[in-house]
């Protein structure tokens, strides 16, 4: 208590404040959030050795995945202050990949008003735009399902009946996209630009030459029967006579 004392007034009131703000927090579950006050305090931005070998890694990072997880359900449903509470705690995690998921969602947050704007515009296709929105928010893998998906309503193999307007509406949607918000269209361009790109006639193409193998292939295989039986019906013949 001497050193506490001795601490001038605002010391002594920011280490007050510290020790109500942890003492508070049970370390067996938010063990995270005591280092992150401890570092503040001490004015420290590194990590002790020591403190990450109490923290039980594995429980520290499925506790990351779970609110990274929170926040991308509920990234179109929650207010920007409350999400962004949660992705400055989370883009201060020292696991790289939640860091990075945590950013890249920043980067949304910064355009979501825009975003939410673009909805009113009458190029706006919702199936496709209510994609778009999942695909910026939701974890790799299943973004790629999403991206993957939006294409095969484009290919004439896998939607016969309305490729074509498929085409049309996505790429007025991306054209609309990068019109009004060019900078929102970045964070996508790989696979805006795809669908910009995409021609269904070199699908078509595939699928005739394909299609023309085949045919080609199941000819062979008729003429080669058809040669086989009369060399056997001429064998057959040629032993008759004998």
């Amino acid at each position: 208590m001497e050193n506490l004392d001795a601490a001038n007034p605002e010391e002594q009131k920011r280490l007050l404040t510290f020790l109500r703000s942890t003492l508070v927090l049970n370390p067996n579950e938010r063990a995270n959030e005591i280092l992150n006050e401890r570092r503040k305090f001490v004015n420290f931005d590194g990590v002790i050795e020591a403190d990450l070998v109490e923290v039980d890694q594995d429980k520290l990072h499925e506790e990351m995945r779970a609110k990274l997880e929170a926040v991308r359900q509920s990234f179109w449903r929650q207010d920007s202050e409350s999400l962004q509470s949660a992705l400055n705690q989370l883009m201060a995690c020292r696991i790289p990949a939640i860091s990075a998921a945590a950013t890249r969602l920043q980067s949304v947050l910064g355009k979501k008003d825009q975003l939410m704007q673009l909805t009113g515009e009458s190029f706006t296709n919702d199936h496709f735009f209510k994609e778009f929105c999942r695909v910026l928010v939701s974890s790799p893998s299943e973004a790629n399902e999403i991206r993957e998906a939006q294409l095969r309503w484009m290919r004439p193999e896998s939607n016969p009946e309305s490729y074509v307007n498929a085409i049309k509406s996505f790429k007025k949607n991306v054209y609309g996209i990068y019109e009004k918000a060019p900078e929102i269209y970045e964070l996508e361009s790989n696979w805006l630009n795809e669908i910009l790109d995409f021609d269904s006639s070199l699908e078509l193409e595939d699928e005739g030459s394909n299609m023309f193998l085949g045919c080609a292939f199941m000819i062979t295989i008729i003429v080669l029967i058809g040669a086989l039986g009369i060399v056997g019906s001429m064998i057959f013949a040629e032993g008759f006579a004998k």
